[in-house]
């Protein structure tokens, strides 16, 4: 099977790559995910027999066909299908697909003791190791939830659908590679949403799963009484007491001054 494309290439397996930190950027990876396979289908012939090439089968040829196909490719290739973050967007962008973020987690089965992870060694400007930092790291889900909408035709969501599904299946290796799992997806079937969207808004809906791991430097951030400027003495130099004191309501206070 190809593919999708060229432009959108990864390190050769066992390439040693950059340690990133912070939690995995889902929506947007998954918008250049799905622009570069819009633009491997736009500009790639086979394109379309790739991902409609059931219509050639024993049952559907007759009535569909290669000829089917080439329409259905020539539709698409039409429209300037944008990719936008919000609900809100949607009307003014259709046609058009957006991704949301339904739910978001920390999952607890997979979080180790203290949420550790490894240990990153510190380098001189000649790569000799002067200390290490602790990796902490959390597991985290993301329920995705991909619109596909049209304000011309179901017919255009429909074959969208067809197309995303395809992308989101060939780059699910890849993605893996760089750290984002993404689980079986289930979607609903074509809907005009006129609690939300103008009636001649149709769309229909990808959800599934995805898991990655945000790591982070332990010791990366300073505490917060020296962001905020307060001083913490130190009792084990001895050059501050602690007075406990009570107010007149009875509440009790430390004073560290």
């Amino acid at each position: 099977m190809t593919l999708p494309p060229g432009a959108f290439q990864y390190p050769n397996p066992g390439t040693n790559s950059e340690t990133y930190f912070g939690v995995h950027p889902v929506d947007f990876t998954l918008e250049v995910v799905i622009k570069a396979g819009m633009e491997w289908f736009l500009t790639t012939p086979e394109a379309p027999d790739l991902v409609f090439g059931h219509l050639k089968s024993t049952w559907l040829n007759s009535r569909y066909g290669q000829a089917k196909i080439d329409d259905i490719g020539d539709f698409i290739k039409k429209y300037d299908i944008p990719i936008v973050q919000h609900w809100s967007l949607i009307a003014e962008k259709s046609p058009c697909i957006s991704i949301q973020l339904l739910d978001a987690n920390e999952e607890e089965a997979r979080a180790a003791l203290n949420d550790h992870s490894d240990m990153l060694d510190v380098l001189d400007m000649e790569n000799n190791v002067i200390g290490r930092t602790q990796i902490g790291y959390s597991p985290i889900v993301d329920q995705m939830h991909i619109g596909i909408h049209s304000n011309q035709t179901p017919d255009l969501t429909k074959y969208l659908y067809y197309l995303i599904i395809y992308l989101l299946n060939g780059f699910k290796s890849q993605l893996q590679e760089k750290g984002m799992m993404l689980t079986t997806f289930r979607a609903t079937d074509i809907s005009r949403l006129n609690e939300y969207l103008p009636e001649n808004i149709y769309s229909r809906f990808i959800n599934f799963t995805s898991f990655t791991i945000a790591p982070y430097k332990k010791d990366a951030l300073p505490i917060i009484e020296e962001i905020l400027g307060v001083h913490v003495p130190d009792d084990r130099s001895g050059d501050t007491e602690a007075t406990d004191s009570a107010t007149s309501d009875g509440m009790r206070f430390v004073d560290l001054t």
